[in-house]
């Protein structure tokens, strides 16, 4: 335990891109085997997903990594499905399932391939993780969502992963990676929200309980399963922008 929380505060941490450049290699393998936070992410996702209407909308997603939302999406009949990520390598994986994906790789916060006020849908799946400074972000993501337009974020909860400022992956060599990783208090990010007149429509969250038994039994990690049981792993928001913040150039 103690090499573990040593090598984690001392350890060199990877930014967000470089990371998952390295981990895109092996991301959808180690997905199959299955994961907790992406099992509870999709349920959640889901139950948004299910209460808007997407038919005939242009989503706009963030963080896009391999693709792990667009079958869901696309069963939703979407006008249109961008996908960007700072990982050039996870947007590979992902085209390489589905070609017909317009896509991009983002630096920082900026979207320039995104006009003003040209999306009805942004999506931010286990994303803001990665995000220092939320203002700069939520900025840029203002000026290209429509009025009236739709935020999805969802997140660990900031109850499960405590004071750590940094997650841990493996990579194909089984080399453990820290990528930096920013804890965001939930009530602070309504107070951004509120900057950009951006409405909470939605609050959800999900706590690990007996449906994911056989995830945590695949991966071996049973013991794993008493000790979270009934813990939140998951939250989100669902949020409206305000019709009267239009941006123009």
């Amino acid at each position: 335990m103690f090499s573990k929380v040593y090598h984690s505060l001392f350890s060199k941490k990877l930014s967000a891109s470089k990371a998952y450049n390295i981990l895109s290699k092996t991301y959808d393998d180690e997905l199959s085997k299955g994961n907790i936070a992406v099992f509870y992410n999709s349920l959640i996702l889901n139950k948004i997903f299910n209460k808007l209407d997407i038919n005939g909308k242009i989503i706009l997603d963030i963080g896009a990594g391999t693709g792990t939302n667009y079958s869901s999406l696309l069963e939703c009949n979407p006008k249109k499905y961008i996908a960007c990520d700072v990982s050039k390598g996870m947007l590979e994986k992902f085209i390489s399932k589905y070609p017909e994906v317009e896509s991009f790789v983002v630096k920082d916060e900026k979207l320039p391939f995104m006009e003003n006020n040209s999306t009805d849908i942004i999506l931010s799946s286990l994303m803001i993780g990665y995000v220092k400074e939320l203002g700069k972000t939520f900025k840029e993501w203002n000026r290209v969502i429509k009025p009236e337009g739709h935020i999805i974020i969802s997140f660990l909860s900031p109850n499960l992963s405590g004071k750590r400022n940094s997650r841990s992956f493996k990579d194909e060599n089984n080399k453990v990676l820290f990528i930096e990783n920013y804890k965001h208090n939930i009530e602070k990010m309504k107070q951004t929200f509120s900057i950009f007149d951006w409405e909470v429509v939605d609050f959800l969250s999900e706590k690990v309980d007996i449906r994911s038994i056989d995830i945590f039994k695949k991966i071996k990690k049973e013991s794993l399963f008493k000790e979270f049981k009934e813990k939140e792993i998951i939250c989100a928001f669902a949020l409206k922008k305000s019709n009267n913040k239009v941006i123009n150039d």
